[in-house]
């Protein structure tokens, strides 16, 4: 089926197609020759008159014309082929944890219509959920070029660590999101009420066990973690040198050097090792993004749990709150790779038209001057 997404040009370009019509319509024709004895009086000079025709005048020129106007009229107003199906792409990534088990809805999910991107870290980067989201937007609607819209449904893990990144990427997807659990189909209403909690290893000198002493302290200018930044200086007195792969890095020196982990326990419980030193006479702890660091150390192992409410925030947070889907021309990225659409392939037919038909014209009009001549 055929779109269009100006129609006004289109009926200008009609109306001007007519205009030209109505004017071949009304040709200046040389009157027909009678005798007249008292030719003296008469000027030396071609006679014309306007007469109105019943059939256009010059039959060849003007369909040049009228097809130069409607084609690019037609081009203008972006009309384009729409194959016939759905025109909406639904989007699913999940966490690549779950991928094994195969649950049910990926099962659902499965056809080519519905494609799943399979993220690595989810719980304990959800953002990358939206950045996959965007790529695999641009690809899908690069090969179904006839869709409109494009629906995001993002499967989430029980806990989620950290929710900077969400909230940074959320503006930048155009529509809606459907947050959902990675396996089942509902969230719980509240957090569960024995939720393992941690046990914070947080030594006054930030030196812990198995950590390597520096032979001499440097400076660092902040840490980072949970989404949380204390500017310093701060003194960093151990390092982390041999890295065990179930310790798993919640806090950062602003030079990328690891300042807290998280490992498990084997009674289901973890514990959080600090390496930040506590100074002594200063307030650097006691601000209110220290307060807010602390508290995340203590919150629950794995990190935060994901309830019905938080899902419903995740979703909600798009800048403006716009309630439609996004729109696939949103994701049309052109060959170049700039972000900009490419031309349609019926708009450069269209063009090669409207220059065909004005070749055709200077043809045509010249060809009448030189058969005079």
């Amino acid at each position: 089926m055929l779109t269009v997404a100006l129609p006004w040009v289109l009926v200008a370009a009609g109306l001007a197609a007519a205009g030209v019509v109505a004017l071949h319509l009304l040709a200046l024709e040389r009157p027909p020759v009678a005798p007249f004895p008292p030719a003296r009086f008469l000027l030396d000079a071609p006679a014309r008159a306007a007469a109105r025709q019943r059939r256009p005048h010059d039959l060849p020129l003007l369909c040049a014309r009228v097809a130069a106007l409607l084609a690019a009229g037609a081009a203008l107003a972006g009309i384009r082929w729409v194959p016939p199906g759905p025109r909406t792409i639904w989007i699913v990534v999940a966490d690549a944890a779950h991928r094994a088990a195969r649950p049910a809805w990926a099962e659902a999910s499965g056809d080519a219509s519905v494609p799943v991107a399979w993220v690595t870290g989810l719980g304990e980067d959800p953002g990358r959920a939206l950045a996959v989201a965007q790529r695999t937007a641009a690809a899908a609607v690069a090969r179904k070029p006839g869709a409109s819209t494009v629906a995001l449904e993002v499967r989430l893990p029980a806990r989620v660590r950290d929710l900077t990144s969400w909230r940074a990427w959320r503006p930048h997807w155009p529509g809606p999101v459907e947050v959902r659990p990675a396996s089942g189909t509902r969230w719980p209403a509240s957090p569960p009420v024995a939720d393992a909690m941690p046990r914070v290893v947080w030594p006054d000198d930030g030196i812990p066990e198995g950590w390597t002493r520096l032979p001499r302290p440097d400076r660092v200018g902040a840490v980072a973690g949970f989404g949380v930044v204390l500017v310093g200086p701060w003194e960093r007195r151990a390092i982390r040198r041999d890295a065990s792969e179930a310790d798993v890095p919640v806090a950062w020196w602003s030079d990328g050097a690891v300042a807290a982990v998280e490992r498990r326990r084997a009674d289901g419980g973890c514990e959080r090792v600090v390496a930040i030193p506590r100074p002594a006479g200063t307030d650097l702890l006691a601000s209110p993004a220290a307060v807010t660091l602390r508290r995340a150390l203590a919150n629950g192992c794995g990190g935060r749990v994901v309830t019905q409410a938080l899902a419903d925030s995740l979703a909600s947070g798009l800048a403006g709150g716009n309630p439609r889907l996004a729109s696939a021309s949103a994701f049309v990225v052109s060959p170049s790779g700039d972000g900009r659409p490419g031309p349609p392939l019926l708009a450069g037919a269209l063009w090669l038209v409207v220059l065909g038909a004005l070749v055709a014209e200077g043809v045509l009009r010249r060809g009448p001057r030189q058969a005079s001549a």
